[in-house]
């Protein structure tokens, strides 16, 4: 399991094997999806995207393999995490569960 999360505004992302999941704007929307992009591990990159010509249907997560400070707490984490949906961009940190 993978977990994300920024702040201005709060969101959290979940990656599982078979699953996403976004909360946004401090639990006000959220979106599960199904993963499509692959298993995520902790060599590589992560990038899952889904097109749509009505934007507010399109989706991108990228989880970047570089070090992250958290904004809210200063902790480090593992991965930048960059989220886009309904045409809003989060940015933010992530690292694996375990």
């Amino acid at each position: 399991l993978f977990k994300a999360s920024g702040i201005e505004p709060g969101w959290l992302l979940e990656i599982s094997e078979f699953k996403i999941k976004l909360v946004m704007d401090y639990g006000k929307d959220s979106v599960i999806l199904d993963n499509k992009g692959g298993v995520i591990n902790d060599k590589e990159d992560y990038h899952y995207e889904i097109q749509d010509k009505d934007i507010s249907k399109s989706f991108s997560v990228k989880a970047m393999n570089k070090p992250c400070i958290d904004g809210g707490s200063g902790d480090k984490k593992d991965r930048v995490v960059v989220v886009k949906y309904k045409g809003k961009t989060y940015q933010g940190c992530g690292s694996f569960v375990k």
